[in-house]
């Protein structure tokens, strides 16, 4: 394979990454053509080899992600994305952590036995959105993530997700509907 990879880049289809430490096609169309040669298991097969080199070699995890979903594993991706977006947190890089929890709570919504996760992470998201002056948006995901697992049977996490909505309703005046939602938390706060 190394041999491979010599011939590939001494004939021009392969260059250097800015880094130096990665191949990457000359051009769009060069990359488009050898992809057209490559059937989609092999790509597949590529991208998890791909995805799990660049995760031993600690890189960025959403690239790492990307990999993993470009292989047709979206679970993979979804934990990478948590995993990355948990990294930033303890880096205070709340911007990243954002993009990763967005990311995350995008695929998540998707995939039927994630409801419970999505709504986790849509949780945090939240939060961190709040945080960040983007109290709307906030708002509309909880409201998503709160219907989403009203259908559901933890009653302890949408009484987290209508929490954290009624906070929001109170640091934006909105004291009538906080004072509906906060009636509904106390009565499913006595039932469990």
């Amino acid at each position: 394979q190394e041999a491979r990879l010599t011939s590939l880049t001494q004939g021009g289809l392969l260059a250097p990454s800015g880094d130096g430490l990665r191949l990457a096609f000359g051009s769009p169309l060069e990359r488009q053509v050898a992809y057209g040669r490559v059937s989609v298991n092999e790509r597949a097969t590529l991208h998890r080899q791909a995805a799990m080199a660049m995760d031993r070699a600690l890189d960025d995890p959403e690239e790492v992600a990307a990999q993993f979903e470009a292989a047709g594993d979206v679970q993979s991706a979804l934990e990478k994305l948590r995993q990355g977006a948990n990294r930033y947190l303890d880096q205070k890089d709340r911007k990243r952590a954002i993009d990763c929890l967005k990311r995350t709570c995008q695929t998540a919504k998707s995939m039927p036995n994630e409801m419970a996760r999505f709504s986790e992470d849509a949780l945090l998201l939240s939060q961190l959105l709040s945080q960040s002056g983007a109290s709307p948006e906030a708002a509309a995901l909880l409201t998503e993530a709160e219907k989403l697992t009203q259908n559901g049977k933890d009653k302890r996490l949408w009484a987290q997700l209508a929490g954290e909505r009624a906070r929001l309703m109170v640091e934006s005046n909105d004291f009538a509907n906080a004072d509906k939602r906060l009636v509904e938390l106390v009565k499913v706060g006595q039932e469990l």
